[in-house]
């Protein structure tokens, strides 16, 4: 299907069969997070589906497989889930992505192929395609003002001054994630120690690949 005869598998080559190398780089994740495992097995399965929706056996050999690949691979993906669905496509190929580099990594790529070009052609296609920008929900401006907007009860009691801190939690919760756009796991783990030697007003928060990057608060 890619223009080249597939070649046959011997005794001595089965870890050169995309399934094998597929269930090898399953392995070398244990380091990861299960979120990142969960992602790069999704991204696997729907590169799997796509290998046999071009008929190409799971014990083709993965030297094999043209630079172009992943560009093919993007293209079904956008077939599949439409135009609109950039999130979901670019997650598949991210996970898809850091399978090629293990096997460049592992020299399992055909000697006439690097990880860089199947990259750069990659880039080049994912940047040509003509997708709408997401459009910004306008309705979550009012759900700022109508937390802001909630009354807040006096602590006159032991049971007001509980809805009172609740309201206050609240509404610190919607406006932070509002004005820093930090994801949800990012703002369920900030914790007081992020905030002080003066961040309070840009503390570091821990995103993936524990990585840090500053958030800024407003008033």
């Amino acid at each position: 299907p890619f223009g080249k005869e597939m070649p046959s598998v011997t005794a001595s080559q089965p870890q050169l069969a995309i399934q094998a190398q597929i269930d090898h780089f399953r392995g070398s994740m244990a380091g990861k997070s299960p979120a990142t495992i969960n992602t790069y097995t999704e991204s696997l399965k729907r590169f799997t589906e796509f290998l046999a929706d071009s008929h190409t056996p799971s014990q083709h050999l993965a030297d094999d497989l043209p630079e172009d690949i992943l560009e093919r691979f993007y293209q079904w993906l956008v077939d599949c889930y439409g135009r609109d669905r950039r999130a979901t496509t670019g997650t598949y190929i991210a996970g898809t992505r850091a399978f090629f580099r293990f096997l460049a990594r592992r020299r399992l790529l055909s000697p006439d192929t690097s990880f860089e070009q199947i990259k750069a052609g990659l880039q080049e296609v994912m940047g040509k395609g003509s997708y709408k920008t997401p459009r910004i929900d306008r309705r979550l401006p009012m759900v700022v003002v109508y937390v802001n907007n909630l009354p807040l009860p006096e602590a006159t009691t032991r049971q007001n001054g509980a809805k009172r801190l609740e309201v206050l939690r609240d509404r610190a919760s919607i406006l932070t994630l509002f004005a820093t756009g930090m994801r949800r796991a990012e703002f369920t783990r900030l914790n007081r120690p992020d905030l002080d030697d003066g961040q309070a007003t840009q503390p570091l928060i821990t995103v993936r690949g524990a990585k840090n990057r500053g958030a800024f608060f407003g008033e």
